[in-house]
Formats: C-alpha cells, structure tokens, sequence
C-alpha cells in the first residue's frame, strides 16, 4: 500500500520493488502463480504444485 492507503497499480516498479522485500515476497499480491500460491496456503500444495510448474509434456503448435 502507498501513501493515505492507496494501492499500487499493477505492474507498478513500486509494487515491483515492495514485492522484492522479504516481509512482502510470500503475500499473495507478489505471487507471480496466485491460484498455486492459494491452493498451498489452504492445504492442497500437491495441486499447487502441478499448477504452478511447467508442464512437462510438449506443446503442439
């Protein structure tokens, strides 16, 4: 959050940088994967996992 509360804009270099913090790396508006990141938080991590890795089969094009 900015200044009076105001969020920052997505894709912000402020959010950016604030992402970058340690306190802030695990929030879940720094998740680059936010499904993934949920579905560890509230106990599915293998789910979590599977979606939040590449997959493993090749892709058609």
């Amino acid at each position: 959050m900015g200044p009076n509360g105001v969020p920052f804009p997505a894709g912000s270099e402020e959010l950016a940088r604030q992402c970058a913090l340690p306190q802030y790396s695990e929030m879940l508006v720094c998740s680059n994967e936010a499904l993934a990141h949920v579905l560890r938080q509230i106990g599915f991590s293998n789910i979590g996992n599977m979606l939040g890795s590449p997959p493993s089969w090749p892709c058609h094009r």
